[in-house]
């Protein structure tokens, strides 16, 4: 039990971390081409 506990904080953890990652990603090329035009 406490191994499947502990594998499904990591897999929650690392897909918050992409999906932040991701926004934020998103946000610096958008601000890049308002920056362009």
């Amino acid at each position: 039990m406490d191994y499947l506990i502990t594998t499904l904080i990591l897999l929650s953890l690392g897909l918050i971390c992409v999906f932040a990652f991701s926004l934020w990603s998103l946000n610096r090329t958008s601000r890049k081409k308002n920056k362009r035009k």
